[in-house]
């Protein structure tokens, strides 16, 4: 019973992140995730994917928020499908010295 509480928890925060996003549309394949380029995070994220060229292929995503801790600032996007799968992409970015984001970290489930 429990479990289906946190289950049904998790479709409706994925809904709610769905219509936030423009156009609402989960445009992710496994090749596009598997496509982006992880940069060095001793680095700065030097050789990621740019935070720009995401948002160019992909729109504006379910969810976004910036964390800043000492000298460093991250940007972290996620984009969320609901339906009868539930699939995202979360993206984590570190910020550059010129002021673009370059791609750290990145997650996905339910991607085929």
């Amino acid at each position: 019973m429990g479990s289906q509480v946190i289950y049904n928890q998790i479709r409706k925060n994925a809904a709610q992140a769905t219509k936030q996003a423009e156009g609402g549309e989960f445009t992710w394949t496994k090749a596009q995730f598997d496509a982006l380029k992880q940069g060095d995070i001793l680095k700065q994220g030097a050789g990621g994917t740019n935070y720009e060229d995401v948002i160019k292929e992909h729109g504006k995503p379910s969810k976004e928020s910036t964390t800043k801790k000492k000298d460093r600032e991250n940007k972290v996007i996620s984009y969320v499908s609901t339906g009868n799968n539930i699939q995202s992409v979360t993206l984590t970015f570190d910020k550059q010295e010129d002021g673009s984001f370059l791609l750290i970290s990145k997650v996905a489930m339910g991607l085929e």
